[in-house]
């Protein structure tokens, strides 16, 4: 899903945040919102920086965080970089795929095209730039996304997935399966 300008404002401030306070609990200091720039592949722009600082002094951010840090603690942190890399090469998802998800989702104009972009954006929380239709209009996949229903998130998911698992075996490199687990290099 490709998130609107003012979400992911605000996931990017909260990244900030937790950043910082995961450097004060280790370092013992405070590292500025800019700083934070080195350690994430997000810019750090004026607009980030100002809600970073309104965000800090809002009581109902923590609650929020909490709840990530409780998911991170329990899923560990995802390998992006790694699916990132696999997931680049498939410019198209199996046409046996795209059978199976609903008739609006699958009869969009070169589905298997749209769908290998849906499927990077879903796996990867990146931007279209770094996957395998860097110039395909988010408006495009916008309207593929509406046509899908669960079974066929759940269908792309499933494929993903599966890619993941097959780079694996064919590469010998758990890091690039995706599952998360206590697998940690290479994250983006």
């Amino acid at each position: 899903m490709v998130l609107p300008e003012a979400i992911r404002t605000i996931r990017t401030a909260e990244a900030v945040i937790l950043t910082q306070m995961v450097a004060m609990a280790r370092e013992h200091m405070f590292v500025p919102a800019r700083d934070v720039e080195t350690v994430h592949a997000a810019t750090i722009n004026e607009r980030v920086a100002r809600l970073t600082g309104e965000l800090t002094e809002d009581a109902e951010t923590y609650p929020r965080l909490a709840a990530y840090i409780a998911d991170l603690d329990k899923d560990g942190l995802v390998p992006l970089a790694d699916r990132r890399l696999a997931l680049r090469r498939p410019a198209t998802v199996p046409r046996g795929v795209i059978e199976r998800l609903p008739a609006t989702a699958a009869n969009t104009p070169g589905a298997e095209k749209v769908a290998a972009a849906w499927v990077w954006l879903d796996a990867t929380p990146g931007r279209p730039a770094g996957g395998p239709h860097p110039r395909m209009a988010p408006r495009t996949v916008l309207a593929f996304d509406e046509g899908l229903n669960p079974e066929g998130r759940l269908a792309l998911r499933d494929w993903w997935r599966h890619h993941l698992d097959t780079a694996e075996i064919a590469t010998g490199d758990p890091a690039t399966s995706g599952r998360g687990g206590a697998v940690t290099r290479h994250v983006s």
